[in-house]
């Protein structure tokens, strides 16, 4: 298993899978079934949502885009959307972005130092 995904789903407090080959999320949408290629079968798991899983190659068929797709794209207006234009409480907002302080900013290629401070 990859570190990023455990280490993600650890910062969030969400549960993770890894490795995953088939998932469906449920009817309401309040958990997913994940399952991952065993020796002799698949194992599954059934997660509440929110949670972090990584995925194995094969796990979708690639969508390739059309030629009409893509002049309908270009004509597209991008939004751009802040976090209250969504609807999260103050509260939700800033309990994972507020344990990350950064350290530097500087143009791509410099050096970055971000340090994690534990809830």
């Amino acid at each position: 298993m990859g570190a990023v995904t455990a280490q993600l789903a650890e910062v969030l407090g969400w549960p993770c899978a890894a490795w995953i080959m088939e998932e469906s999320v449920d009817a309401d949408a309040k958990s997913i079934r994940a399952a991952r290629q065993m020796e002799g079968g698949l194992e599954v798991f059934d997660l509440p949502l929110p949670a972090v899983i990584s995925a194995q190659k094969g796990l979708n068929e690639p969508r390739y885009p059309t030629l009409k797709g893509i002049m309908g794209a270009k004509k597209k207006e991008i939004k751009d959307l802040k976090a209250g234009d969504l609807g999260l409480p103050p509260s939700r907002r800033s309990s994972v972005s507020s344990r990350w302080r950064r350290c530097h900013h500087g143009r791509p290629g410099a050096s970055f130092q971000a340090t994690y401070r534990p809830p």
